[in-house]
């Protein structure tokens, strides 16, 4: 039996109808990105995603390729080199107070995680730090 056969097929009415074109803003304002963050606050990874990538500018690609071990020691005002997949060069930011923050919280939730499965090889330095819930890359999960 097919999902369809058990649940009708009800258009979503936040889905766009074929054709039609709609405009992406940007976050703008400093109350929106507080709202963002206390809704992404229970999962640890999804709000240092956030954090990292609105206060690096890495793009999506970018910040699915670093690893645990470029930003285990890390300290606010550090520099991260990351390699750009559209160009192939290497991109360096200062990182911020809140996105050190972010990244150390979640590198304690996976230390946590990895001692209650007592399976420390998925944070080894060369494990990705925004992985997926497998704790592979999710840019490898799509190819």
């Amino acid at each position: 039996m097919l999902n369809s056969e058990i649940l009708p097929s009800v258009p979503s009415p936040n889905h766009p109808k074929l054709g039609d074109t709609f405009k992406v803003e940007p976050i703008r304002t400093v109350n929106a990105i507080n709202k963002i963050k206390k809704a992404l606050a229970p999962s640890p990874r999804n709000l240092a995603l956030f954090v990292v990538g609105i206060n690096t500018a890495y793009r999506a690609s970018e910040l699915l390729s670093i690893r645990l071990g470029q930003v285990r020691y890390l300290n606010p005002g550090d520099r991260l080199e990351v390699k750009q997949k559209k160009t192939k060069k290497y991109r360096a930011v200062t990182l911020s107070n809140g996105s050190v923050m972010a990244i150390q919280a979640l590198l304690e939730h996976l230390d946590r995680k990895a001692l209650q499965m007592k399976d420390l090889s998925w944070v080894d330095d060369d494990s990705y730090l925004f992985a997926g819930k497998e704790r592979r890359s999710i840019r490898s999960i799509r190819h």
